[in-house]
């Protein structure tokens, strides 16, 4: 139905995310909730998936103008991505390269164990985003295109609300390391 672009700072903010939903056209109706405080940037593909060119808007709408608000302005921005042709873009880096966003590709085949942010954020997100779809499943509502931003921005809005994310990428290296999953040495 749907795919959604999250993305959490090193603050322990996240940023809106994107909502790229399947079609050709959006409708006025789908945008009808309460996002939370975020602001969504929504976005349409044939088959409702990222490709180079949403990748590169997800940059430019939402990653640049977000994080620039909680860095300092003299100093380089990260971003973390995995290797999915959407990040790497000529377009996406010229304009990260203009931002002074550093984009660190992971290696290939390597995520699940270098991911920093997989068990401390986004393991969560996934579990808060269950939580809201059964909350209104009890109630007898079904996700739709019509509520999906606004279930996507409760979700997200809870998790970040109602934990401290601020030692995400610690939290990682620490259980990395204890379960042996990765040398402390390579950290």
């Amino acid at each position: 139905m749907a795919t959604v672009i999250e993305c959490i700072c090193a603050d322990g903010t996240a940023i809106s995310p994107m909502v790229i939903f399947k079609g050709k056209r959006m409708s006025k109706f789908w945008f009808t909730q309460n996002f939370g405080g975020m602001s969504p940037v929504t976005a349409t593909s044939s088959e409702g998936w990222t490709d180079q060119e949403l990748g590169a808007l997800w940059m430019e709408r939402c990653f640049e103008p977000e994080t620039a608000i909680h860095s300092d302005p003299q100093a380089p921005r990260l971003l973390i991505v995995d290797g999915h042709n959407s990040h790497t873009t000529y377009r996406l880096l010229e304009y990260a390269n203009r931002h002074d966003i550093i984009v660190l590709c992971l290696p290939p085949h390597t995520t699940h164990a270098l991911q920093p942010c997989d068990v401390g954020v986004f393991g969560p997100l996934s579990q808060s985003w269950r939580s809201v779809v059964s909350e209104n499943a009890i109630k007898g509502i079904q996700v739709t295109k019509y509520n999906m931003l606004g279930t996507v921005c409760r979700g997200t809005s809870s998790l970040i609300q109602g934990g401290d994310n601020s030692k995400g990428i610690s939290q990682d290296r620490d259980m990395a390391c204890k379960q042996g999953c990765i040398a402390e040495l390579r950290f």
